[in-house]
């Protein structure tokens, strides 16, 4: 069984740690053995240094597979491997449903999804320490998508005003705020510090 908090066991087999550098966008990554499963749209686990991310499968080779990364990855720093474990998102959002009624009661709420992501209330839940937990994940519910053009940075929802307590989604993936990490925000708008892939979705969620 998959180890949730190990990203090298939820491969079909072992994760494989390819000699290169990898850059923003298109990426050629040789496999030897080829994973199993590969599909193009589906994405590889690369994983190993400090950016983590799914990278979609745009071509399938005899001893390679083309991906699409978010982010650069320096040789040696990394592995990838193949994400065994796939599950539609209703099928997921009705099991952490149950297993939200479970670990957080009524707190868990009708804010358990919104947009499609996990967003969990927690007003009246306590921590390991008995201590009350406040803020955190909680959400107004408020959202607009974007597609990117190339190298597009800046996205400026219409309806609502961007905080650095957003939630912001590059293709699927949570970004990180603030200096250091994926955006920032200038005049009301969520600005990336790197230029995006043409077609690449982004979601803001106030």
């Amino acid at each position: 069984m998959a180890d949730l908090f190990n990203p090298s066991s939820w491969g079909a087999g072992s994760a494989q740690s390819p000699a290169q550098n990898l850059v923003v966008g298109s990426n050629t990554i040789p496999l030897n053995p080829m994973f199993t499963g590969l599909a193009v749209g589906r994405q590889l686990l690369i994983f190993g240094d400090a950016h983590p991310e799914g990278a979609p499968v745009t071509a399938i080779g005899a001893n390679s597979v083309t991906v699409t990364c978010a982010y650069t990855h320096a040789s040696a720093a990394w592995q990838i491997a193949e994400q065994a474990h796939w599950l539609d998102i209703s099928d997921f959002l009705a099991i952490m449903s149950d297993i939200g009624s479970v670990l957080f009661g009524a707190a868990w709420g009708a804010d358990r999804n919104a947009g499609g992501h996990m967003i969990v209330n927690c007003a009246g839940v306590l921590d390991q320490n008995g201590n009350p937990i406040t803020g955190g994940g909680t959400s107004g519910g408020l959202s607009q998508v974007f597609t990117a053009s190339a190298g597009q940075t800046t996205f400026a929802p219409s309806s609502f005003v961007p905080t650095l307590q957003s939630w912001v989604f590059l293709d699927g993936r949570k970004t990180v705020a603030g200096a250091g990490g994926d955006w920032t925000l200038s005049g009301g708008a969520v600005v990336f510090g790197y230029g995006l892939n043409v077609g690449s979705i982004v979601e803001i969620v106030q």
